[in-house]
């Protein structure tokens, strides 16, 4: 019964993990210099660009000439990428996006 237990406890801990390391994993390979940022350092980078969607991949955003992607869990300011740091932060992140250009979310 407890091992039960401590395994339903893992499963609930490590779930939520799985998007934030997918996000870490994809920011290191993709860029050649990376970062640690929160949430609050995410927003101030964020808001001094203008980001334009990718026509491809809508929920996509770029900035060409200061070298700024946001994409398929890629976060890149200025060609250096940011890796959030914790999985709360990573979901807080996701959700301004989200809300800031009203996309949808998503639906399974």
């Amino acid at each position: 019964m407890l091992i039960a237990a401590c395994l339903i406890i893992y499963a609930l801990i490590s779930i939520p993990c799985v998007p934030w390391l997918g996000h870490i994993s994809m920011t290191n390979g993709d860029t050649q210099r990376s970062g640690w940022g929160s949430y609050k350092k995410f927003k101030e980078n964020w808001n001094k660009y203008e980001w334009k969607r990718l026509k491809s991949y809508p929920k996509s955003f770029e900035n060409e000439e200061a070298k700024c992607y946001f994409h398929a869990s890629i976060i890149k300011f200025e060609d250096k990428g940011m890796k959030i740091r914790d999985p709360i932060s990573y979901w807080l992140v996701k959700r301004y996006v989200r809300k800031l250009h009203k996309l949808p979310s998503v639906k399974w």
